[in-house]
């Protein structure tokens, strides 16, 4: 556990007995909900003062070892435990047994004897503790969140009523965490009036106070993803693999601006050029290879004197090529007659014919039909404003994006369509906020914003310009073009996501190769270079899912299964309870999903946060999949499209036979790999052995 919260709380003596019992319930579900979110609980044990401040602690000691028992995690707990015998008397049998389950997993405190109230034992409590939560009343709790109020950096408070039972803040504090609360703070959303609350006002407390801890982490970790992302490593990335070099760009604008005033003094009704495309925008970036020209567009405005749109190619390809300078170098095409410079300079320059009529722009295509009305530079205005909404870091999303696209050849994309999409997802309302406050933030906000977006259809949205919706750019995306582009934007999202949380430097840098690439952050270690050493054998691997480096100790393993009946579910319960027993780590929807909790997400990354996913084969299975049917063909279609693009970042996929035989139970997507028989009542221990050894890293 990174951070530790201590639960603090009980009730007046006045209370009644139905306040009691939510007092400690929510007690419970706190520290449940903090474990989920990967926080520590701290705990006052033995420092009780009365049976419903004892009960009070027991429920949270009962959460954890609840907790440790369900998923085996270590580390859930900090004791805080009083050498006063007559206080340790208090707690009950219980907290007795669950301190004995805890004591291998739980990092133990010791807290001074003397002066309960006051002094010592606050400042250590505070000491012990990242953050407070407050429930119902105490005495005394003002000055322990006093003293974490006033930490530097200030520790998060925040308090939960009980039946109109306050927190035993004082004015200050309770302003306080007012005005530090990132969830809504109105008090019916704080206040638990009966025991359904207690579970969903917990969870968003915790929810809540968890953020705002791995905020401050960052924070005082150097700023860790600006640090990763917006700072040195970005910039040294973006500078030496990502931006076309100085000397290009000057020499581009050299060129350019030579062919401006050839074309004004050799070319029939020339109005004037602009600059269009990536270059205008900022988002020019620099080819694949050292042998790969980099490319600029220009509109050439001039007159309209004719009405056949096919002259104006030809009639501009003729000024150029009656030079000396550029008759060798012109190459006519569609819309456009390029202009190559030497081998040595690798530059080029589109020259795009372009008449006005009424102060509306027309491009002029030889091979096609009719003129076509553009507006660059509405585009233009229009991606330049989104782009001050975030300070910038728009231009360098979309940079990080093309060369995505360029270096690693995940997917293909015009890049008008993909910036198009980029600044699509930023809103009036981002500016000033921190979604897109750094290029760490604003990257991981495109990505999961497009991400939502494209994932609400199967089909290829049209994608126009902004400025003139009649101007449509064409994706020239098939239907597998465009899944394969919606996968990988979510996976990028999905890993963009990780690494914004991550607060330890070397992890996030790690983490951001996932979506960068390798040469980000550079790789000067082997540490550093080993969670990308899967990177550059993608595409290369014949296996349609590839295995995952070791990690030592026992696997986590995703089970996906189709709920076909009670039979069959009780079966997949009965095989992941063996594994677990066996030492397997299981994610299981049944054990994992709780109210509340967004099921899609857990789908989207559990076969990501596991080595192993086992699919449980039926012929209702390989139907519900092969269809894209439910959740059973929402999971599919994630791992077939992780498998069609060989992604290392997913585990081992290893199909369990259940019911049928294999041709009529296995996934399309999974046909060719090897699985384990397990269709018999009993099912063969010999093939469970295998499994089994194969997810303990035992040699067969």
């Amino acid at each position: 556990m990174d951070f530790f919260v201590h639960i603090t709380g009980s009730a007046p003596r006045s209370s009644g007995s139905d306040a009691i019992v939510l007092i400690q319930r929510t007690a419970y579900e706190m520290a449940r909900a903090l474990l989920r979110e990967k926080i520590g609980v701290v705990a006052l044990v033995g420092g009780s003062l009365n049976e419903k401040t004892a009960a009070f602690d027991d429920e949270i000691l009962q959460a954890a070892a609840d907790h440790l028992t369900e998923t085996g995690e270590d580390g859930v707990l900090i004791q805080t435990v009083r050498h006063q015998t007559r206080w340790i008397d208090r707690i009950g049998d219980v907290a007795r047994e669950n301190l004995r389950l805890l004591a291998n997993h739980a990092r133990a405190e010791s807290l001074p004897d003397d002066e309960y109230f006051g002094g010592d034992i606050r400042n250590a409590q505070a000491e012990l503790s990242d953050g407070a939560i407050v429930i119902g009343g105490h005495r005394g709790v003002s000055q322990t969140a006093r003293l974490l109020m006033d930490s530097r950096p200030p520790k998060p408070v925040d308090e939960i009523f009980v039946k109109g039972i306050g927190g035993g803040l004082s004015a200050d504090v309770r302003t306080h965490i007012d005005e530090s609360r990132d969830w809504d703070s109105k008090a019916d959303l704080r206040t638990v009036h009966e025991e359904s609350d207690c579970a969903r006002i917990a969870y968003a407390v915790a929810s809540d106070i968890a953020l705002r801890l791995r905020k401050q982490a960052v924070a005082a970790s150097g700023e860790t993803k600006r640090e990763a992302l917006s700072m040195k490593n970005n910039d040294e990335f973006q500078r030496d693999h990502v931006v076309l070099n100085s000397a290009r760009r000057e020499a581009l604008n050299t060129h350019m601006q030579a062919l401006d005033s050839f074309l004004s003094n050799n070319l029939d009704g020339f109005r004037k050029t602009e600059r269009q495309g990536s270059h205008a925008l900022g988002t020019i970036i620099r080819p694949t290879t050292d042998d790969a020209k980099a490319d600029a567009d220009m509109l050439v405005i001039v007159d309209l004197s004719t009405i056949d749109h096919r002259c104006y190619v030809p009639q501009l390809a003729r000024a150029l090529t009656n030079s000396d300078a550029y008759r060798d170098k012109v190459e006519v095409k569609n819309k456009c007659v390029t202009v190559h410079y030497s081998e040595r300079s690798k530059l080029e320059v589109n020259l795009v014919p372009c008449v006005e009529s009424d102060g509306r722009f027309f491009i002029c295509p030889r091979d096609e039909d009719g003129f076509q009305e553009t507006d660059g530079t509405g585009y233009r205005e229009w991606f330049n404003h989104k782009n001050e909404i975030t300070s910038g870091n728009l231009k360098r999303v979309v940079r990080l994006l093309k060369y995505t696209r360029d270096h690693r050849v995940w997917f293909e994309c015009p890049s008008i369509v993909l910036t198009t999409l980029a600044a699509e997802t930023i809103k009036q309302s981002d500016r000033g906020n921190e979604s897109v406050s750094t290029q760490a933030d604003a990257l991981t906000t495109v990505l999961e914003r497009m991400s939502e977006k494209l994932g609400r259809t199967p089909y290829p949205p049209t994608i126009a310009n902004p400025a003139l919706p009649s101007e449509k750019f064409d994706p020239k995306w098939s239907r597998d073009g465009y899944s394969r582009f919606n996968a990988v934007i979510r996976q990028m999202a999905n890993d963009a996501k990780s690494a914004l949380r991550e607060t330890d430097k070397e992890k996030a840098i790690a983490k951001w190769q996932k979506v960068c690439g390798e040469n980000f952050g550079g790789v000067g270690s082997s540490e550093r270079s080993a969670p990308t050493s899967q990177l550059a054998e993608r595409g290369k691997n014949d296996q349609a899912v590839s295995q995952p480096p070791h990690r030592g100790g026992a696997s986590t393993t995703f089970i996906s299964y189709s709920r076909e009946s009670e039979s069959h579910k009780d079966w997949v319960e009965s095989l992941a309870s063996r594994l677990k027993a066996d030492g397997v780590k299981i994610l299981l929807d049944e054990w994992e999903v709780e109210l509340g909790d967004e099921i899609p997400r857990f789908m989207e990354e559990s076969p990501y946060e596991s080595e192993f996913t086992l699919v449980i084969c039926t012929p209702q299975y390989k139907s519900r999949c092969d269809n894209r049917e439910g959740g059973v063909g929402y999971e599919g279609r994630i791992m077939a499209e992780a498998t069609l693009r060989a992604d290392g970042n997913m585990g081992k996929i290893i199909p369990i036979l259940r019911l049928g035989d294999w041709d009529k139970s296995i996934p399309a997507f999974l046909a060719g790999i090897k699985g384990v028989d397990l269709s018999g009542d009993p099912y063969s221990e010999s093939e469970y052995e295998n499994l089994l050894q194969t997810m303990l890293r035992v040699n067969v």
